[in-house]
């Protein structure tokens, strides 16, 4: 027969599993309140890695756009050319395997 344990240990041993309990409730309401609000956020389509990086991106981009439209120079900066059927003479991009 397995003796009882004295009342002191028993109760300390009560005391660490309602904690451990209550640690674990906490850390899984916690990280399921993060997570719901990660997944609301990115359901709305506000993407934080996308905010405000490209909007100045777009920013930037139409202005530079209309400081080239003021300037006579009608060179491009862009390497390729494309015909009628839209086929580009650029060369395909190759990678060597070692």
């Amino acid at each position: 027969m397995t003796p009882t344990p004295h009342p002191a240990l028993a109760a300390r041993r009560a005391r660490v599993r309602r904690i451990r309990g209550r640690v674990a409730t906490g850390a899984t309401a916690l990280f399921l309140a993060l997570f719901s609000g990660l997944y609301v956020q990115m359901a709305t389509g506000n993407d934080p890695a996308l905010g405000e990086e490209s909007a100045q991106v777009a920013t930037t981009a139409t202005g530079t756009a209309a400081s080239d439209a003021g300037s006579s120079d009608t060179t491009s900066s862009d390497d390729t050319t494309t015909d009628d059927s839209g086929e580009s003479d650029a060369a395909p991009m190759t990678t060597s395997a070692s």
